[in-house]
């Protein structure tokens, strides 16, 4: 697996699992100097609309020693409004996603996250236009054969009712497409697992923050949520905190 594959789309793996553990893991490795991170209100504030989270589910697979044996997936949805009532009228799509981690309230970090932008596809609009199911895959390269079938890598989902769009967006196997994200520090993470300090975190309950932009045509979003973190020996797993 080539982890700086070049594609021609960036994928947003959209889930906050191996930003949170770079996160933890450098933190408690050294102190990080206080600065100040956007809240909700700013961003809504700049124009935005809000949007509400419904299910937020990521995992990092690390167990293996080797970066080609491990696996992530995420799966973040969510609910916009909107002034779209047809899924003809947006040329395009994009995702942006960032997390937070506090060690203290004096001292939070944020971190970047990825980008995933996609124009529509006339084949994915269903049900009379209010309706979208796109399925991502993998970008064909010289070296497959006529006959190889690209892997579905992903899925993105909507539905437009009553001034609301509704959105799921998938990646439940992430190495298959040589997307994996931060593995560049994937010996990093393993020589931390190691340590007494990490284990003492596995029986913890950890908390951080994912925030996700979504962008229709025009129109943007952004969202923020509190996550619970459990951080394991083999991998980790994020989910919403409601």
């Amino acid at each position: 697996m080539n982890t700086k594959k070049t594609l021609p789309i960036v994928l947003l793996m959209a889930c906050a699992v191996p930003l949170l553990v770079m996160a933890i893991t450098e933190l408690r490795a050294q102190r990080y100097t206080g600065k100040p991170v956007p809240t909700l209100k700013d961003m809504l504030s700049s124009g935005m609309q809000p949007l509400t989270f419904k299910k937020v589910n990521a995992g990092w697979k690390y167990k293996k020693k080797g970066v080609e044996n491990s696996q992530q997936m995420c799966t973040f949805g969510g609910t916009v409004p909107t002034g779209y009532g047809n899924f003809n009228d947006i040329p395009n799509f994009a995702l942006y996603s960032s997390a937070t981690h506090a060690y203290d309230p004096s001292y939070t970090t944020s971190f970047a996250g990825f980008s995933h932008t996609f124009p529509r596809d006339p084949a994915a609009v269903k049900g009379g236009g209010t309706k979208y199911s796109q399925k991502f895959y993998e970008q064909p390269v010289l070296s497959m054969p006529p006959q190889y079938k690209p892997k579905k890598f992903g899925q993105f989902t909507a539905s437009i009712k009553n001034g609301q769009m509704k959105f799921m967006y998938q990646i439940p196997k992430g190495n298959e497409s040589g997307m994996m994200v931060e593995t560049d520090k994937y010996q990093y993470i393993q020589n931390c697992t190691t340590s007494s300090w990490f284990r003492e975190y596995t029986r913890e309950k950890v908390e951080g923050m994912a925030q996700l932009t979504f962008m229709a045509g025009e129109e943007m979003s952004y969202g923020e949520q509190n996550c619970r973190i459990k951080m394991g020996k083999a991998a980790s797993k994020v989910k919403l905190l409601k």
